[in-house]
């Protein structure tokens, strides 16, 4: 090859030149958008980092106050000893409608025989009185 002015007045190796130049040139410019990204994501991964250790910190309260009971009882026995409670309380309501009902009808029996032995009270006065009245006007 040889170094012979083309008709533009330049020589093939100051074409060559210019087109490695272009060419580094935008190797240098894809290089430094990398740099850019590579640095994006450097720090998106440092945020993410971040977060992550914000709720490494916040699991562990919540680990200390749930399991560990961050020195009062566990959440879950806690928990436990509210659900037996409660059950006491709704047995003991249960017992309690259950006298409330033996009363209720221990009361409507004894109001029953309340009832009749007033009505045989007075059918018995009753009957003394006509026998009376029926003696004072045969009598009379």
């Amino acid at each position: 090859m040889t170094n012979q002015p083309d008709a533009s007045g330049t020589d093939g190796h100051s074409k060559a030149l210019v087109a490695i130049s272009e060419v580094l040139d935008r190797l240098r410019r894809q290089n430094e958008a990398l740099s850019v990204e590579d640095g994006n994501r450097r720090t998106e991964v440092a945020l993410i980092t971040q977060q992550l250790d914000v709720l490494t910190s916040t699991v562990g309260t919540l680990k200390r106050v749930v399991q560990d009971g961050n020195g009062h009882l566990p959440l879950s026995t806690r928990m436990y000893l509210v659900e037996e409670e409660l059950r006491k309380a709704f047995a003991g309501l249960e017992a309690i409608k259950k006298d409330v009902e033996s009363d209720r009808r221990a009361r409507k029996e004894s109001d029953t025989k309340t009832r009749i032995a007033l009505i045989t009270g007075l059918v018995a006065i009753a009957t003394a009185i006509i026998g009376a009245v029926g003696k004072v006007l045969s009598s009379g």
